[in-house]
């Protein structure tokens, strides 16, 4: 039984140095050599170490204006009369803005919050910072004349504050929708609120 074992050991052996080419007494007559070749393709993605990206573009604006209808114009704190806006434009805080007859003009501003501007508005965005105490962001608009349909963002850590303030009142409003007229001939302001929130 021993012997046996050795002897089927021994062929597993040289079974496997044949196949390994360990065997001096075996030569291959025909030789076969062999070329392969090979492509490789490499592709760069976004944000990949060697691109350079434009983080100015990454860079959600402000506010951001789109005139709807009609005239609407900017003044900002470095231009001395109105520039006439037509198309979307990018803008930063203290500018104001105006509609003329029958004109709108919606503002979207970064946290998803938007305003839209009827006829004969002129408004003042005055700040768009974070308020420790409210724990929220708060967009502060002066209403100078006209009125606004607004849509506040407000869900969870994302939670936006607005103030629409006028000379003779202050409406602070969140998570909701409605909307806020000033008559500068009255001093009288208005406000319907058309879905929930305060």
């Amino acid at each position: 039984m021993k012997k046996r074992k050795s002897l089927i050991f021994l062929t597993v052996i040289f079974l496997l140095a044949s196949a390994c080419g360990g065997d001096s007494n075996t030569a291959d007559s025909n030789p076969v050599t062999s070329s392969s070749t090979s492509t490789t393709t490499t592709t760069t993605l976004p944000g990949e170490v060697g691109e350079i990206v434009d983080e100015t573009a990454l860079v959600v604006p402000s506010i951001l204006l789109k005139p709807l209808i009609g005239a609407t114009g900017v003044l900002t704190s470095t231009s001395d009369d109105w520039e006439v806006v037509s198309e979307i434009s990018a803008l930063e805080m203290g500018v104001k803005i105006r509609t003329g007859d029958n004109a709108t003009a919606q503002m979207s501003f970064e946290d998803g919050s938007s305003l839209l501007m009827g006829g004969n508005s002129v408004i003042s965005v005055r700040s768009f910072d974070y308020d420790q105490e409210a724990g929220a962001r708060v967009l502060t608009v002066d209403v100078i004349s006209g009125s606004i349909a607004y849509d506040i963002f407000s869900e969870g850590l994302s939670a936006s504050l607005v103030k629409i303030v006028t000379p003779t009142a202050e409406l602070s409003v969140h998570g909701t929708e409605g909307v806020f007229e000033y008559d500068v001939s009255t001093f009288s302001a208005t406000s319907t609120v058309l879905e929930g929130g305060e």
